[in-house]
């Protein structure tokens, strides 16, 4: 069977090494883009060839490729070479999400591409776990996104498992989209809906692109990364109580408790349907809500952190929320209602 998983074509066809340029190069590989039959591909040079662990990685990445083909938003493979250790991939347009910034930090994708880049990605992570595949990795920077086609890619399967066992565990991971399950050891498919959701929280505006780097296999004895990793968490429960009536989609993906963690391409359909009845039946229009909460939380930004302000000079939450909506008057140019609770700003269009 591995033989008929891991054979290429019988006669492959050159690749042109004038044509070759370097993209990347991560601890782990080095990724080129080059041409191939007048087309441009993708190649993944594993390096640490020596090292007898990276063709058992190579073989493991080839095999969770092959075996998560047929959807539009993951990656493609088109060849590999065990002799060279190089995966041949399908090009992706675009740039992954956490090119997407502007000289904060912040995700400079509007309201609606990130409606896209989520509707796209629960879709592909859905069609994952169906074949028993975890991605294990799930962060903007493997996710690919072209505005002019409207189109997203989960890319870098590299530490993707398939068929995992029951009461499995490695430490593998990325420190800021690692979900708290991972402190008791512990792997799960939602793992990945989690590693969606803090990527969401950045591409929604909620935060900075994440760059937390403690060492994961360092959180399970007392000590600065078990402490990073839990003020981290600590911050994503602030930020799923804001999203819960302006995106309550992203505040399920954030659930700690990963029985109540919304976990499927039907899961997230029902529930978009259930929150679109619910709001239509109070007169509130869903998506426009997100929208205005997008775009206040950049107007707030550019205005020097209106919130923040407000708190260092000890005025009220309810001033500190009013300066940040004034701020997005200019933005929105619409009526709007405003509430005040936890925190949290509430925007919605009036009918």
């Amino acid at each position: 069977m591995a033989n008929d998983v891991f054979r290429g074509p019988p006669s492959p066809v050159p690749v042109d090494r004038d044509k070759t340029e370097l993209i990347e190069t991560t601890y782990h590989s080095q990724i080129e883009v080059t041409q191939k039959q007048e087309a441009k591909v993708v190649i993944k040079r594993f390096r640490h060839q020596t090292d007898p662990r990276t063709p058992t990685k190579f073989l493991n990445e080839v095999a969770a490729l092959k075996a998560s083909g047929g959807h539009e938003n993951t990656a493609e493979i088109l060849d590999s070479s065990l002799a060279e250790l190089t995966i041949t991939l399908r090009f992706e347009e675009g740039r992954s999400l956490d090119r997407h910034i502007d000289d904060r930090s912040r995700s400079t994708l509007s309201a609606d591409d990130s409606n896209v880049v989520l509707t796209q990605m629960a879709s592909a992570l859905a069609h994952l776990h169906r074949r028993s595949i975890i991605h294990d990795d799930v962060k903007p920077d493997n996710i690919m996104w072209s505005s002019s086609q409207q189109r997203s890619v989960l890319i870098d399967f590299g530490a993707a498992i398939i068929d995992m066992p029951e009461g499995y565990f490695n430490p593998s991971g990325t420190p800021s989209y690692a979900p708290p399950e991972f402190l008791k050891k512990r792997k799960d498919a939602k793992g990945d809906i989690w590693g969606l959701g803090v990527t969401m929280l950045f591409a929604f505006g909620y935060v900075a692109l994440p760059d937390g780097e403690w060492l994961l296999p360092a959180v399970f004895e007392e000590g600065t990364p078990r402490r990073e990793m839990l003020e981290w968490l600590a911050e994503v429960e602030i930020m799923k109580h804001r999203t819960e009536r302006g995106n309550p989609l992203l505040a399920a993906m954030l659930e700690t408790d990963l029985g109540k963690r919304i976990g499927n391409s039907v899961s997230f359909t029902e529930f978009k349907m259930s929150q679109e009845q619910s709001a239509s039946a109070i007169g509130i229009a869903t998506r426009s809500e997100t929208d205005w909460l997008h775009y206040c939380w950049a107007a707030a930004d550019e205005d020097g952190a209106a919130l923040e302000a407000a708190e260092e000079g000890g005025e009220s939450e309810e001033s500190g929320w009013a300066m940040i909506v004034h701020g997005c008057q200019p933005v929105c140019e619409l009526p709007f209602a405003m509430t005040v609770d936890f925190r949290v700003c509430h925007l919605y269009f009036l009918r």
